[in-house]
């Protein structure tokens, strides 16, 4: 006498209780089991999941799988079917696993550490032979980055990559002979100035122009450019204190630019207004224009970020009221920029110059009362941020305190430069 199996089928669409013979391999069943649960079953291979995950073998009958009345079946594609819960080869799954991971060594490391190293080695062999031979480290860091451009205008990644971080290495040795050439020697301030002036440029060159990215080329324009701007007052004579607040209220004014800037550099904005105009652009040009524009955001935050932590610290080291002002508005409106970045890495480029910038020029400053306080309140405010999980109004009224706050202290930034200035004190001698 025939027996039937009454059971319970999840399709993709929909699910639907039916009675299968007991005694026949489930394979002759599948088609009319995909036609209950409307699933299509002229595309791909079906495959029948059981309640546990495993994959049932349909050249068995209901009875040999040991199937009961009311057993609960998933009707899916073959090729989304889970991975077995257990593993029958622990050794087999360990070597799949390294082979899935993308934390593994791999070519890409390789490549980090040989130009890591080249610039490390390049920075000290140069920098030794500085003395010796000023023409050196100059004609060095000229020869890798034009080696560089070439490697990557014709292809060659890796040496393009490697030679990009020769040229960093030199152009750090390079630095200390432009305060030299403008009778500035022995200012730190100037030769790490410069330094930061040709590493942006040689990352522009290597990386942006020679490794055709929009994202570096653009991002290493801003940081040379800002970096310039200090540089050349500082050559000058003029005062570190007013050179960087000027170059931090330009970096903070960039950070509210920097998506609009992306969005239009990367072409999207282009794209946008033809698809208002009824030309609707391939969806892959798009996903490249997206992708332009996320680089060119990420590498500009990463500038803009060195440029504000590099003011902070000035700032803050001078020990001064007005410059701490003009430091402290600048830092909050920095760490609370970090709300409205799309990708961790802006944030971190942020939370980093931030804190570094503050707590490295609170140290320089010798006001260790200071520095205690604000490092206490830091890690109150760290230690609740880590542990509390606001509900999402509580979060929501946040955001707008943050808002504020923000507004307050970018308002706060003009007063506090013509402080620093020293134009209340010109105006209460005029007037008094």
């Amino acid at each position: 006498m025939r027996t039937y199996t009454r059971l319970l089928v999840i399709g993709t669409v929909q699910k639907a209780s039916m009675v299968v013979p007991a005694d026949e391999p489930l394979a002759g069943h599948v088609a009319t089991i995909a036609d209950v649960v409307s699933e299509p079953h002229g595309v791909a291979r079906l495959a029948l999941v059981d309640v546990a995950g495993r994959e049932i073998d349909t050249a068995l009958s209901l009875g040999d799988l040991g199937l009961i009345d009311g057993a609960q079946l998933r009707l899916v594609r073959s090729a989304d079917v889970p991975a077995p819960p257990e593993v029958t080869d622990v050794t087999d799954a360990v070597a799949q696993e390294r082979t899935a991971l993308t934390r593994g060594w791999s070519q890409a490391h390789r490549i980090a550490v040989a130009s890591s190293g080249g610039a490390l080695a390049a920075f000290a062999g140069l920098s030794a032979a500085r003395a010796e031979a000023t023409w050196l480290p100059v004609t060095v860091w000229a020869l890798v980055m034009i080696t560089a451009v070439v490697a990557g205008l014709m292809g060659h990644a890796v040496l393009r990559a490697v030679m990009t971080g020769l040229a960093v290495g030199s152009a750090v040795a390079v630095a200390p002979l432009i305060p030299e050439w403008a009778d500035a020697t022995g200012d730190l301030l100037v030769t790490a100035t410069a330094a930061a002036v040709l590493v942006w440029l040689s990352l522009g060159l290597g990386s942006g122009w020679g490794g055709r990215h929009l994202g570096a080329g653009v991002g290493s324009l801003v940081g040379a450019l800002l970096s310039a701007g200090a540089l050349a007052p500082l050559l000058l004579g003029a005062d570190a204190a007013e050179t960087f607040a000027i170059v931090g209220v330009v970096a903070l004014l960039g950070l509210g630019a920097v998506p609009s800037v992306a969005l239009a550099v990367s072409g999207l904005t282009r794209l946008d207004d033809a698809a208002d105009a009824g030309t609707r652009p391939a969806r892959a040009t798009v996903a490249l224009g997206v992708e332009s524009a996320y680089a060119v955001m990420t590498w500009s935050v990463v500038a803009l970020a060195v440029a504000t932590g590099a003011s902070a610290f000035v700032l803050l080291s001078t020990g001064e009221l007005w410059p701490q002002l003009v430091a402290a508005a600048l830092v909050i409106v920095t760490l609370l920029r970090t709300r409205v970045m799309a990708l961790a890495r802006q944030a971190w480029a942020l939370w980093v110059a931030g804190t570094v910038g503050t707590f490295a020029g609170l140290a320089m400053s010798g006001e260790t009362t200071l520095l205690w306080s604000v490092a206490i309140v830091a890690a109150v405010i760290a230690i609740v941020g880590a542990v509390a999980t606001p509900p999402e109004h509580t979060r929501i009224r946040l955001r707008g305190w943050g808002d504020t706050v923000e507004a307050l202290c970018a308002i706060a930034v003009v007063p506090c430069v013509i402080g620093l200035f020293g134009v209340y004190g010109f105006m209460l001698e005029v007037f008094s």
